[in-house]
């Protein structure tokens, strides 16, 4: 027998195949994406689940379903959170994946697209006061990046702060410009590559990023990416996520009223709980059956009886967590 589960393998053209969806989500699978294509408008949507409920896996059958099986096919974009935390700002590399939507061969279109952002990029910069900075006794220091605006200010000399206020200044109506022109170019560009249906820009593991990642992600997304011909998804721990804006902004702020603010539609994945019918019940026999070896005949079934009994309706979480044999339904 294994001892350790093997990764899910699902190609980008399963979509809900009955040997994968063991938790039997296809129709939830189409209800999602029938909600976001009669959308009148461009909602940002929450997909919440805990730990080790099959997020991942959900969404992985999801894209095949709505590029190969579904009769008006949508076009999906899929971003790994957790993956790009490393990053300071994620507006270039939210916007890259959706420069990856132009035919290499276009040009004309490539250009404008960087074009665009790159202004937005700038605009952005200006206001976050993030600049190389010059200081008496230090010398030039590249790439300065620092936490506050406040301290930022510091350390710098009073000649620097002046430059820097005044640069703003003249460039504020400029910078708005910029940012409306970037929104502007992303709706169109969304229009004319999905025929007018919507294109899902799906992040995950948004709950497993660091904090001030993810809360910059879910500023931007709302005030930068979210134009009328993109529906946003967002796949996360609701929990997990409300820690992190505690751990942001302190511990007396109401982290449910923060994310009203950025996202419009929560959505829960759907579990069963009846005895034996409990998707805890259906991991813990899709693992035993999928770990024996291949001189091993189908688990016995006496076995898998006693050792069901007790199983608790998270089973598949802590069946991951305390035997630490699988990574594939996250």
């Amino acid at each position: 027998m294994k001892i350790v589960l093997p990764e899910v393998e699902i190609g980008s053209g399963c979509g809900f195949a009955q040997d994968i969806d063991i938790f039997k989500r296809a129709n939830f699978g189409e209800r999602l994406a029938n909600l976001i294509a009669n959308s009148d408008d461009n909602p940002v949507i929450a997909l919440n689940s805990g730990w080790g409920e099959g997020k991942s896996t959900f969404i992985k059958m999801w894209r095949g379903y709505l590029s190969h099986h579904r009769e008006e096919k949508i076009i999906s974009i899929y971003f790994d959170a957790f993956e790009n935390d490393y990053q300071k700002d994620p507006f270039l590399t939210l916007a890259s994946e959706i420069y990856q939507l132009i035919s290499i061969e276009d040009k004309e279109k490539q250009t404008e697209f960087r074009d665009k952002a790159t202004k937005a990029v700038k605009s952005l910069a200006r206001g976050a006061l993030k600049l190389t900075v010059r200081t008496a006794t230090a010398g030039v220091v590249d790439g300065s990046v620092v936490d506050s605006a406040e301290k930022e200010i510091s350390n710098l000399i009073a000649d620097q702060v002046d430059d820097i206020v005044k640069d703003k200044f003249q460039h504020a109506e400029k910078d708005k410009l910029a940012l409306k022109a970037f929104k502007d170019h992303l709706s169109e560009f969304a229009n004319e590559v999905s025929g007018g249906k919507p294109i899902v820009f799906i992040i995950d593991e948004l709950d497993r990023c660091r904090p001030d990642f993810a809360l910059r992600l879910l500023e931007q997304v709302k005030h930068l990416f979210s134009v009328k011909g993109i529906t946003f998804l967002l796949v996360t721990n609701r929990t997990q996520i409300e820690e992190s804006i505690k751990t942001k902004y302190g511990r007396d702020i109401d982290p449910t009223n923060y994310l009203h603010k950025f996202i419009n539609i929560w959505l829960s994945m759907p579990r069963a709980s009846d005895e034996y019918n409990d998707h805890g019940y259906k991991f813990f026999l899709y693992a035993l059956n999928s770990m024996k070896g291949s001189d091993e005949q189908i688990v016995n079934q006496e076995t898998v009886n006693v050792l069901s009994v007790r199983i608790p309706a998270h089973a598949e979480h802590s069946f991951r967590f305390n035997v630490n044999t699988y990574s594939g339904l996250t």
